[in-house]
Formats: structure tokens, sequence, C-alpha cells
């Protein structure tokens, strides 16, 4: 079979346009409580699987029987749907000030990596990201961050820059 790069990349962009538009619309699949789940960025891996980070604040989202509580002030939910929207796994990340993410991106092996800014400490299931130290031992106010997780969602490393 022919590969076509233009149609592929042509239905990426078609399906994650539908993708956004229908959480945009609060309906994606029948579901209402995404009002409050802002999609910061969405990928389509080589299995059609949805890749999606997105940020909410102070309010717990509910999505196909997956609670995604308000642990913090801020929080960040990265997450991997099957092609019907099924979730497969998810990641919280939460802390007491905003959490951005400029960037996600998959390698061959579809490893994840997403990057990103803080102001004060990151925690996920355990795993605690703090912004870097001056040379005076003063802790800086935020910082730079890269993630990386395995296909699987499991937490490959990170690097706070």
């Amino acid at each position: 079979m022919k590969n076509y790069p233009i149609l592929n990349i042509l239905y990426s962009i078609l399906l994650i346009t539908s993708i956004n538009k229908v959480f945009a619309d609060n309906s994606f699949h029948g579901i209402k409580e995404l009002k409050n789940l802002r999609i910061e960025h969405t990928l389509i891996n080589q299995d059609n699987e949805i890749i999606m980070v997105g940020s909410y604040e102070d309010s717990t989202i509910y999505y196909n029987n997956e609670v995604f509580p308000s642990i913090d002030n801020y929080n960040l939910v990265l997450m991997k749907l099957d092609s019907a929207g099924s979730v497969i796994w998810h990641k919280i990340f939460y802390s007491g000030a905003p959490i951005t993410v400029a960037d996600i991106t998959l390698d061959d092996d579809g490893n994840i990596f997403f990057v990103g800014n803080f102001q004060i400490a990151i925690e996920m299931d355990g795993l605690i990201l703090t912004p870097p130290t001056q040379s005076n031992g003063f802790t800086h106010w935020g910082g730079g961050y890269v993630l990386s997780f395995s296909n699987d969602g499991y937490f490959n490393w990170s690097k706070v820059l």
C-alpha cells in the first residue's frame, strides 16, 4: 500500500479539529461535564490513539466514568484515549500555581515528551518537581521542565531547566 504523507497530515488535522470542536462543545461521546477542561495540546499516534494535555482549576472533571480530581489550585492532566474516546490511562499533575505546557511530541517508539513552565513545585504520583536553586541558595520563582512517559503511561524521566 502506498503511503501518502499529505493525506496523513490532513487526516490528523481533521481529526484533531473535530476532537477540539466536540470538547469545546462539551459533548464528546455524550459527556457533558468537560466545561472546565482546557485542552492545551492534542496528538494522534500511529495507532490513532489520542494523546491530550489539558488543564483545569479548582474543579473536578468527570469523563467516561473517570474522575479527574482537583487536588490543588492548578491541575494538569495527560491522558491517552483510544480512537473511540475511551480513556486508556491518565496522569494528573498539581501545583499551587499555574502550570503551562508549551509543546508535546512523540518519538518513534511512542514515548511522550512534553515541556512547559511552572512557578512552584509540581507533584504527580509522588514525583515532585521543584524550580532550580540559584548559587546563593535561594529558589528561583519558576522554571522550565521536560517530562517523558512511555507509550503505556509509565514515567520515564524528568528534567528541570
